[in-house]
């Protein structure tokens, strides 16, 4: 009786340790499949990007490598970036005064429509400004300050300010 015991708790022990291992396989398959390879043409390429990858993508992309998605705008010695998401009329004063108050200001508006600005592009153009039309934010991670597009770029920011 013992025996059968003891042979029943192996069997359950060899499942929950197959289980395991299947667990184990199934995140580094997941892994892989967000960090493949694409015939040399990539240093590091990710297909499903998550919040906590920013930060890799644009540190790996500061060591020189090419990387996808692709960092777009990143932080160097020439200035602050502030990133406006929509637009209005406040966020146009701020964007005049920016514009104005230093030429190494950065500054870039994400409008989902051209429709959806609340000035005509010779607006931002006039004040230094880069707009991205037609796109969304994906994602934002607000500690380090990098937010991705649906399109796949990755702007790194000083300030975000989002209508």
């Amino acid at each position: 009786m013992k025996f059968i015991g003891l042979s029943a708790l192996g069997v359950v022990l060899s499942s929950f340790k197959t289980s395991e291992c299947n667990r184990e396989k199934d995140k580094a398959r997941e892994l892989l499949d967000r960090r493949e390879r694409r015939d040399g043409e990539f240093d590091l390429y990710m297909n499903k990007v998550e919040k906590g990858d920013l930060k890799t993508l644009v540190n790996e992309f500061a060591k020189g490598k090419n990387v996808w998605p692709w960092v777009w705008t990143h932080r160097n010695e020439n200035g602050p970036h502030f990133v406006f998401v929509g637009s209005n009329k406040e966020l146009d004063e701020r964007i005049k005064m920016l514009a104005k108050q230093s030429p190494q200001n950065n500054l870039l508006v994400v409008a989902t429509t051209k429709d959806s600005l609340s000035q005509p592009l010779s607006f931002y153009y006039e004040n230094r400004c880069g707009v991205i039309e037609d796109v969304e934010v994906e994602l934002i991670d607000s500690t380090e300050k990098i937010l991705m597009l649906n399109d796949e770029r990755i702007i790194c920011f000083d300030e975000l300010n989002i209508v």
